[in-house]
């Protein structure tokens, strides 16, 4: 493989991480912003943040991207 292509491999590489990183937070923000939604409705934040799914965000980020995303509720 030639300096130019392995170049070009390496930049797409950290072009797709950087598009799942910014994927990964739109989702994140998706799903806090239905649990403030919840919140203001009157149900405790602990249970906001299951019900919409926000909770799946507590954890690490390379644990996270190998589980399945939570739905949004409708």
């Amino acid at each position: 493989m030639s300096f130019k292509a392995a170049l070009f491999a390496v930049g797409f590489i950290g072009l797709l991480i950087g598009f799942l990183v910014v994927l990964d937070a739109q989702l994140r923000l998706r799903h806090l912003h239905i649990a403030r939604g919840l919140i203001a409705e009157g149900i405790p934040e602990p249970e906001a943040r299951y019900r919409s799914g926000a909770s799946h965000w507590d954890q690490p980020f390379i644990a996270r991207i190998w589980r399945k995303y939570p739905t949004l509720p409708s």
